[in-house]
């Protein structure tokens, strides 16, 4: 048993540290209600791919086709439109792109629209709140929570991580941890979900051939990791390649199946159809 004299350096940091913050709320989770509800209750934004308040790293080699499959994401979420053949109901996006430039930005938004069939563009407008080119400074938290709090988004989307978050040395575990930590206070403001785009990098000593390019605090401090891999073999008379979406981290709620995605040229744009079988390739 400790004695007084033991214990009495803590009640004095105790007592100091009340004092400083009279105003401190302490809540707690009712457990007993958690155990006995039947069904945990989760939103899905995509079903079985992108739930409510999730924050999740999607990792891929450059030119695998990350932008555009976000950017059809987020027209597809901001006019209720399907999105690779999921359901949707609309929803707001804040998407920070700090990685196309202008013509690949209006390029990708023209054939992602049409690949959704031209959507009417008034949802559009007041759906999803488009910054580009608005972070990568030191101030980028205070100008991200300026945005945040403005648009109130249910989807958070940062194209890409490293120059997004200024991000001076990508291999730096304290700095990604500290970022990981900014972004779920970003989700707070309106219990958003954030989808954080980065680089992979194929290594050939491993199995799945695939890591996250700097820094591996990325992958603990998230909840979930989407590898967005290209198929092996020639490209489509397109040009263009099928891809696939490979979960390799997933807590209880998120993406726990490859998704095979099949990239279609439609008039003035691109069509995205998405599926759990590679059967799709050969449609």
């Amino acid at each position: 048993m400790l004695s007084l004299r033991a214990i009495q350096p803590l009640l004095r940091y105790t007592t100091k540290t009340a004092k400083r913050m009279p105003n401190t709320t302490i809540t707690t989770l009712p457990v007993p209600e958690m155990l006995t509800t039947d069904n945990p209750t989760v939103e899905w934004l995509v079903p079985d791919f992108l739930p409510r308040q999730s924050c999740i790293l999607l990792a891929g080699e450059p030119g695998a086709g990350k932008s555009f499959l976000c950017y059809t994401l987020s027209l597809a979420l901001a006019t209720g439109r399907p999105f690779l053949h999921c359901p949707l109901l609309p929803k707001k996006v804040c998407y920070f792109d700090q990685e196309n430039s202008y013509p690949d930005c209006q390029a990708y938004l023209q054939w992602a629209w049409h690949g959704l069939n031209c959507p009417e563009v008034g949802p559009i407008g007041s759906n999803l709140h488009f910054a580009h080119f608005q972070l990568g400074g030191p101030n980028w938290r205070e100008v991200a929570i300026a945005h945040v709090s403005q648009s109130a988004p249910d989807l958070i989307i940062f194209d890409t991580a490293t120059p997004c978050f200024d991000i001076g040395d990508e291999n730096d575990n304290a700095e990604a941890t500290k970022i990981v930590a900014t972004i779920r206070s970003l989700q707070s403001i309106s219990n958003a979900t954030a989808l954080i785009l980065k680089h992979a990098k194929i290594r050939t000593d491993k199995e799945d051939g695939y890591t996250i390019r700097g820094a591996k605090a990325w992958a603990g401090a998230v909840d979930s990791v989407i590898f967005h891999i290209r198929s092996e073999g020639k490209a489509k008379l397109n040009g263009l390649r099928n891809t696939r979406l490979e979960p390799t981290k997933t807590r209880a709620f998120g993406l726990k199946s490859t998704v095979y995605i099949r990239p279609d040229s439609v008039k003035k744009g691109l069509m995205l159809t998405g599926g759990y079988s590679t059967s799709i390739f050969s449609c």
